[in-house]
């Protein structure tokens, strides 16, 4: 896989790219990740790729996986963005005391 599916496919995420650089892990490990039991990658008549499970007769266009992905790219921004507010909360609580023994 290269770097270019990657970025691709993190952007299909949601992911921007520029931000989320210490999140590319979760669009690799989504390329790598085998279709789940009774799932094929079939092609239309113009060559576009879906997905048909054999068991329960269901077809989509997107991955089966896919929107776990997604989720788990929410779950990990959302995790991030906590922990820089956490972050950004302690700075000024540090401030706050280093002004307060300057007084």
């Amino acid at each position: 896989m290269t770097s270019l599916e990657i970025r691709g496919y993190a952007k299909y995420l949601g992911m921007n790219l520029e931000e989320d650089e210490n999140l590319l892990w979760i669009a690799r490990s989504g390329l790598k990740t085998p279709l789940p039991e009774h799932w094929r990658a079939c092609r239309t008549g113009n060559q576009e790729i879906y997905y048909f499970n054999f068991k329960t007769g269901e077809s989509i266009w997107a991955h089966p996986c896919d929107q776990y992905y997604k989720d788990l790219y929410q779950k990990e921004k959302a995790k991030k963005l906590q922990s820089n507010e956490h972050k950004d909360q302690l700075q000024n609580e540090l401030k706050v005391s280093l002004f307060t023994l300057n007084l």
